[in-house]
């Protein structure tokens, strides 16, 4: 809950967040375990657009949704194991 006149910030990875990580295709295991392959992508409903569809399906109809494009750094292996056990 927010009070009357507070603000609430939300940061989210966008659509496109694991494009720089992932071979063009998606990841190779499709192709040897197509069982083990999620066709789901759970960033794709994360666009400008289905935010703002959200915010506003949920009463909020004045927000301002801003996409901003910055980057993460990762120091190591572990810290992209991190990203994505953390994520989606």
């Amino acid at each position: 809950m927010v009070r009357a006149g507070g603000q609430l910030a939300i940061t989210t990875w966008g659509p496109t967040c694991s494009s720089r990580a992932l071979p063009p295709g998606g990841l190779p295991v499709k192709q040897f375990r197509p069982d083990l392959h999620a066709a789901f992508n759970p960033w794709s409903g994360l666009s400008h657009a289905a935010v703002r569809q959200l915010l506003t399906e949920s009463g909020i109809e004045n927000a301002d949704v801003i996409a901003e494009d910055g980057q993460q750094a990762l120091q190591s292996p572990e810290d992209w194991w991190t990203v994505v056990r953390g994520s989606g």
